[in-house]
């Protein structure tokens, strides 16, 4: 039986997951209808699976890359899409940063860190579990950090910053994220999806001409399922449906 899992979408779009239900050969349908006078030139679809189904709903789909900006004093980031509560949304590049939501302190000597998250206007928000943090060790930094309530849903993180201060307190916004100069290291790590792009599938000249392409995967093993619009140049509604074609 055939699922729907994207239907009419003008914009970048992940779908809901289906639970596979133990099939490994996939046919995956896009179609699209033109709605402006601007034509499809480019139609990029991704089918992607997952063991866990985690951040099926609210997570990052492309990872952030979350590093220090090319202004020392802030965070840079890749160009990434991101889903909250289904809907999907797109983060540009920044890489000359941005700044911290507050000036957050690490004692010198010692371990802090900040945990960074985004809403669905893309506005940058970061937190940290003590106003001041003077943390022996890293170990103790991220527990404190995973410990920290949530903030409103509105909200998903994106990563974290485990900053090791030097000599001297580190303070956000005022100080660097250089390593070996305003701070003994700034480690960044990003989150990163747990769907994986099984097969991306770049509609042909004829295919798009046709306002059609079709994509058979054998042999592709994944508790859960999802596809994933990662590319629309033009105006258009997509529609993908996929049908599972094999049980074991």
């Amino acid at each position: 039986m055939s699922n729907k899992l994207i239907d009419k979408t003008t914009t970048v779009q992940a779908s809901r997951s289906f639970r596979s239900n133990g099939a490994t050969s996939f046919r995956v349908d896009t179609s699209f209808r033109q709605i402006g006078v601007t034509d499809v030139s480019a139609l990029i679809v991704a089918f992607q699976g997952s063991s866990t189904n985690d951040g099926n709903d609210n997570w990052v789909i492309q990872n952030p890359t979350l590093a220090v900006g090319s202004t020392a004093e802030m965070f840079a980031n890749a160009a990434f899409d991101y889903l909250i509560a289904g809907v999907t949304y797109t983060k540009a590049v920044n890489a000359a940063g941005t700044a911290f939501s507050a000036a957050h302190v690490v004692t010198g000597s010692k371990f802090g860190v900040v945990k960074i998250y985004i809403n669905a206007t893309g506005t940058w928000l970061t937190e940290v579990p003590a106003a001041t943090q003077a943390y022996a060790t890293a170990a103790l930094a991220i527990a404190a950090m995973d410990a920290m309530a949530l903030p409103a849903p509105a909200y998903i993180p994106v990563g974290y910053i485990l900053i090791e201060a030097d000599s001297s307190t580190w303070t956000a916004n005022t100080d660097n994220l250089t390593d070996v100069s305003e701070v003994t290291s700034a480690t960044f790590e990003s989150n990163t999806s747990s769907f994986i792009t099984i097969n991306e599938h770049t509609l042909s000249g004829a295919e798009i001409t046709a306002r059609r392409g079709v994509v058979h995967l054998a042999d592709k093993v994944a508790d859960f399922v999802r596809t994933y619009v990662s590319t629309i140049t033009g105006s258009a509604e997509v529609t993908v449906r996929y049908t599972p074609n094999k049980r074991m």
